[in-house]
This record gives C-alpha cells, structure tokens and sequence, in this order.
C-alpha cells in the first residue's frame, strides 16, 4: 500500500517517466494483477522505446500468466532490440527457448544466447 501511494505519487509528478510505470507494473505483479501489470508495463514501453525493463517484465508476465512462449519471446526480442547490452533480455529469452528446442541447431542458438549474456556482463580485460 505504501508503495502504491508513492508509484501514484510519482506517476502523478513524472506522469511522462517510463520506470514509473515500470515500478506500477511490477507492484501490480506483487499483487497478483496481471492485467494492471501488463497495461503499466505496456505504458512504460511506449513512453520509452529504449527502456528493456519494461519489456523484459512484461515477456515473464505473458509467460507466467498464458505461458504463450511465442508472445513472451517476442516480447524479449523486442527488449534486445531496444537495448542489445540488456543481459537479462537475453538469459530470460534463452530460458523460455531451452524448454521447447527439439534439435542441436536450437541448442546451439541457446548457447549463443547465454554466452552473449555472459559476454555483456563480463569486465573486459
């Protein structure tokens, strides 16, 4: 509750900042709204076309609620897309792709995934 009053406080002053709705859409989340979240973390993306978080959130959302893999890949891709150093982005996207491969070739692409996550979060020497 506290936390809600103080997202719709800032909603209220930063009604244009994408990780206010971000926040809005994960505290809908924590209270099992998936709807709200969805439509928060929608806005938040719409707000800021370069922000993964929002799409990331929403990919585990889509996934969690209708477990449509398809959407909620699409919804990673399009978090790669937005911002291709979002490790995250990657390790959720091969994550949900490792449940469903059926030959080496899948794999090996959930491999690259990984190791492109891995990649981005290593210092370089």
């Amino acid at each position: 509750p506290e936390a809600t009053t103080l997202a719709e406080k800032a909603r209220e002053s930063r009604p244009s900042l994408s990780e206010v709705f971000q926040v809005k859409g994960e505290l809908a989340l924590a209270q099992q709204d998936m709807a709200g979240a969805l439509q928060h973390l929608e806005k938040a993306h719409q707000l800021d076309k370069s922000n993964p978080m929002a799409l990331v959130i929403k990919g585990l959302t889509i996934w969690q609620q209708t477990f449509d893999h398809e959407k909620a890949v699409a919804e990673f891709e399009k978090a790669i897309e937005a911002d291709e150093l979002c490790a995250l982005a990657y390790t959720r996207l091969a994550e949900i792709k490792l449940q469903f491969i059926t030959t080496f070739d899948e794999a090996n692409s959930v491999v690259e995934l990984l190791n492109t996550a891995i990649g981005i979060c290593r210092e370089k020497d």
